[in-house]
């Protein structure tokens, strides 16, 4: 199992340490592509990497809208946001290669594609961006 209690006893253990959480995290992940590749369920691989994707972002926009009370701060997250369009690219590819039946969500993330760049830009934008990416993860989690 990709995620068993050994993964999450040492996620708790390494909690404060960033670096040790992304590698624990990261082992996590292509233990569970692996086992879904070798059973043949590869498109559920890119749905759970989908999956993660937008939980970060909407996590990173949540916070940055309620936490940051600063203005270097908060373009700081903007920036990284605006970052993510690199991602958001290669993610939308991966759903089309792979022939993924989540043609609603690659349709949604390719909306998001062009307001992750002006989320850089302008606090408005940003917000928009947000948005979208909330409207996204609420039709999400509320089918699965």
């Amino acid at each position: 199992m990709a995620f068993d209690e050994d993964i999450m006893t040492r996620l708790e253990q390494y909690k404060e340490n960033r670096d040790s959480t992304l590698e624990i995290i990261s082992q996590a992940f292509k233990r569970a592509d692996k086992i879904l590749s070798e059973n043949k369920r590869e498109e559920l691989s890119v749905l759970m990497i989908t999956g993660a994707f937008i939980e970060a972002m909407y996590a990173a926009g949540e916070y940055g809208l309620n936490e940051i009370k600063d203005s270097v701060s908060m373009k700081k997250i903007q920036a990284l946001y605006a970052q993510q369009q690199e991602s958001l690219s290669y993610l939308i590819n991966l759903l089309e290669t792979n022939g993924s039946e989540e043609n609603d969500i690659k349709e949604k993330l390719q909306i998001i594609l062009p307001h992750l760049k002006a989320s850089g830009s302008a606090i408005q934008a940003f917000k928009s961006c947000h948005q979208l990416i909330t409207e996204l993860r609420k039709q999400i989690i509320s089918v699965y």
